[in-house]
């Protein structure tokens, strides 16, 4: 018969063990889990103003982050339409200011940009009357499926593959990463003028198309060649597109093979529909070039009153989104305690837009950017929505390096 003094001893015993084959069980685990993922991968939920990412660092956290899947395109064309969007903060608003389809055959190592004004008729289905069936309309009332086929038809394509599409902030970083970071809203503007030029909108989608052509052209090796594909993420992560990593990697990998770009003439740049005009070409790569066409927008700005009393002023309207972003900022921060679903209904909208870029001190910008992720992705883990959170983290990794690095 087992004494109360044994059954203590056995009872002790047993804890001991326990604790013991707990402690084994705990460093296999930790060790099986170091070796199996990338190092630093606390920062996932862990990124503050004091991390300082190294690209090695960088390269394994978006590895481990990204879709196992590898996306290889095989085919001899591939059809991307580019789609700079009428979208304000906070606005919902799509019309498709801007289109611009690039035709990639990446074997023979050639493009082709086609530049469709956002005038463009198309049967969108309102009255003819009403003056609505055009193009820019059919994205903002029909979605983005429909507008992608009236894409297809008026460039006689079977049909698009990718899209990307950005507003005007998201347009803002854009030029940023393509070196524009202290004129980047100078630049988007001097693209967007449309009373500036003598053959209107036409004009206006032709400079587009030929800024992406200059740019693709002198920008192309320096952006592609870059340690762990930084630029690459940096414009994945900002703009909204169904273009994975690997994919656009797959598409650079045979455009490298083909030795591009081995000539200007790789590039052609042409109008859909066909217009019978002489457009100016003009040089989007010289800042001299640029300076003078912007003061040409600015003058012709001045003189049709398009600024509407200093409303579309670029400092005023630095100041009005300051001015808003503080104060969704605050509002986060009173809410995000208790009502994490009214922090995501007050910063998702304003996160997708990427509405910090408007912010020219980047200083300022930085620390607005940061604010509005902390309290989005803690949102997001409330609501046990961890991909949301994972894609807000992204978003602080790159920011982090780039701020720190350029």
């Amino acid at each position: 018969m087992i004494t109360f003094k044994k059954l203590i001893i056995v009872i002790s015993i047993s804890i001991i063990f326990i604790i013991c084959l707990g402690y084994v069980i705990k460093e296999i685990t930790d060790s099986y889990s170091n070796n199996s993922r990338p190092e630093k991968t606390e920062i996932l939920n862990n990124t503050t103003h004091s991390d300082s990412l190294s690209l090695i660092e960088i390269e394994k956290l978006f590895s481990f982050m990204e879709d196992r899947c590898i996306d290889t395109i095989s085919t001899d064309v591939i059809n991307i339409i580019v789609t700079g969007l009428d979208t304000r903060m906070g606005s919902g608003c799509e019309h498709a200011d801007a289109n611009h389809l690039i035709r990639i055959f990446p074997d023979s190592g050639k493009m082709e940009i086609i530049s469709i004004p956002r005038g463009t008729y198309v049967k969108a289905g309102y009255k003819d009357t009403s003056g609505l069936n055009y193009l820019a309309n059919i994205r903002a009332g029909k979605g983005r499926e429909r507008y992608m086929n009236e894409i297809a038809k008026i460039c006689s394509i079977p049909k698009v593959d990718y899209y990307i599409e950005f507003g005007f902030s998201q347009a803002i970083g854009l030029l940023g990463i393509l070196g524009f970071k202290n004129n980047a809203v100078q630049t988007l503007r001097l693209l967007r003028s449309r009373q500036a030029f003598g053959l209107g909108d036409y004009q206006r989608s032709f400079n587009q198309g030929e800024f992406i052509r200059q740019m693709l052209l002198s920008k192309y090796k320096s952006i592609t060649n870059l340690p762990a594909d930084i630029a690459i993420r940096a414009g994945l992560i900002l703009v909204n597109t169904d273009l994975s990593y690997s994919a656009v990697r797959s598409i650079i990998d045979r455009l490298n093979k083909s030795g591009f770009p081995k000539s200007d003439s790789v590039i052609t740049h042409f109008l859909k529909p066909k217009m019978n005009y002489d457009f100016h070409n003009f040089d989007f790569l010289s800042k001299t070039s640029r300076d003078s066409l912007y003061l040409i927008v600015m003058r012709t700005a001045k003189n049709l009153e398009i600024d509407d009393g200093g409303r579309n002023n670029n400092g005023r309207i630095n100041r009005r989104v300051l001015k808003n972003l503080n104060s969704a900022i605050k509002r986060a921060e009173n809410d995000s305690l208790k009502f994490p679903k009214l922090v995501i209904n007050n910063l998702e909208r304003i996160f997708e837009q990427r509405t910090w870029y408007q912010i020219t001190d980047t200083n300022l910008r930085y620390e607005l950017m940061f604010k509005i992720c902390k309290y989005l992705k803690s949102a997001y883990e409330k609501t046990n929505q961890p991909a949301k959170a994972n894609s807000v983290n992204k978003v602080l990794i790159i920011e982090e390096y780039i701020k720190n690095k350029y």
